[in-house]
């Protein structure tokens, strides 16, 4: 931070922008946090199975809640209101706070990207070519290398380190112009990468033997990432108006895009992990049965009765299982791992019952994401 220069009145008097950070930050981080919370319950609690996508998600989380702790402390100093208005403390304060913020948000979005990448790992396992891996490895590396540099630029953009937020202190800054060329490059390929999660899929998916609809669903839930690059574009869009000085007042633009963006990709990133306990709520994992039908998980060969009443009278029906041979080429992983991982493909399932009028046939399948 430069030493501080009299200034004049601003126009418009002591507005606070506060409240309008309260209003983003709030309720977003609550959300993404309940997103994280379910996918770890349906990690551990549904299918017994933690991977290092969910370890990373977990710890993207751990700083976005930490930058929504020092958003609070920050609006509390005075993020939101004229410099001209505030006491030289609480300015201090809060450039302190906003650098923690910004270093939280350039790790916490790197981690978020490695989570995504990480998630494509396990559901493609090996069927994708050498190439698409190598991609994925070089976009997690860029990524990794790209938001750590910047991190450390705005650390050390003074010297002493303590410079950079309390202008008291007399020491050696970057200009701001070259520490903006750092966001907009960090920005600018977190855009790439954003755009880059989020069209993989398509290739992953377009080649499975699913239905149509289940494959524009699941290009649906994959590609919510485009909000976080949404959120990440109007952002830099708003990484001028700090150069403008006053930054306690024109930061709280680049601030609440910030978050959102970090949140939201965090949600992003758990709900194509949320099936297994969509579908554990459901009350099913296979074909699910008549409701008053008999059990989900029949075994080849087993029976049930069901007894349906009407206006019609009453009809008993007997069902058979004649098919649900996990061995059978009708149960297969789309894409296959040594521990069961990815996008399974449940067996098919064939029954016929007898009822009055004559003996009856029905098929059903599923599929199942874990």
């Amino acid at each position: 931070m430069s030493e501080m220069q009299p200034m004049p009145p601003p126009p418009g008097g002591d507005q606070n922008r506060g409240p309008d950070t309260y209003g983003a930050v709030i309720p977003i981080t609550i959300l993404s946090t309940a997103f994280v919370l379910a996918r770890m319950y349906a990690r551990i609690g549904v299918i017994h199975n933690v991977g290092w996508d969910d370890h990373a998600i977990v710890l993207a989380q751990f700083m976005n809640v930490l930058n929504f702790i020092f958003q609070i402390l920050a609006v509390r100093s005075g993020l939101g209101r004229h410099m001209y208005y505030l006491p030289l403390q609480n300015i201090v304060n809060t450039g302190l706070y906003i650098h923690v913020i910004e270093i939280l948000y350039v790790l916490s979005t790197a981690v978020i990207k490695i989570s995504a990448c990480l998630f494509l790992f396990r559901i493609m396992a090996r069927t994708t070519t050498k190439t698409l891996r190598l991609f994925l490895y070089a976009l997690m590396g860029i990524v990794l290398v790209l938001c750590v540099a910047t991190a450390i630029v705005i650390l050390i953009q003074c010297i002493p380190v303590q410079a950079g937020w309390d202008p008291r202190i007399k020491g050696r800054c970057w200009a701001y112009s070259q520490i903006l060329v750092v966001g907009y490059t960090q920005n600018a390929w977190g855009i790439v990468s954003d755009l880059a999660c989020a069209g993989f899929p398509v290739i992953i998916l377009r080649k499975l033997r699913i239905s149509q609809r289940s494959k524009y669903g699941l290009w649906f839930i994959m590609g919510l990432g485009i909000l976080s690059t949404i959120c990440c574009i109007i952002k830099v869009i708003y990484l001028g108006d700090v150069a403008k000085g006053d930054f306690t007042y024109n930061g709280v633009n680049v601030n609440i895009w910030g978050v959102l963006e970090a949140n939201i990709g965090t949600i992003a990133c758990c709900v194509p992990a949320l099936q297994p306990l969509f579908q554990s709520l459901n009350g099913r994992t296979t074909m699910g049965s008549n409701s008053k039908g008999g059990p989900r998980n029949t075994p080849a060969g087993a029976s049930w009765k069901d007894s349906t009443a009407n206006k019609f009278g009453s009809r008993n029906r007997t069902f058979h299982s004649i098919k649900n041979d996990a061995s059978s080429d009708s149960e297969q992983h789309i894409l296959p791992t040594g521990d069961n991982k990815g996008i399974r493909k449940t067996t098919d399932v064939e029954l016929f019952y007898h009822e009055p009028g004559g003996d009856r046939q029905a098929k059903g399948s599923s599929i199942e994401m874990v």
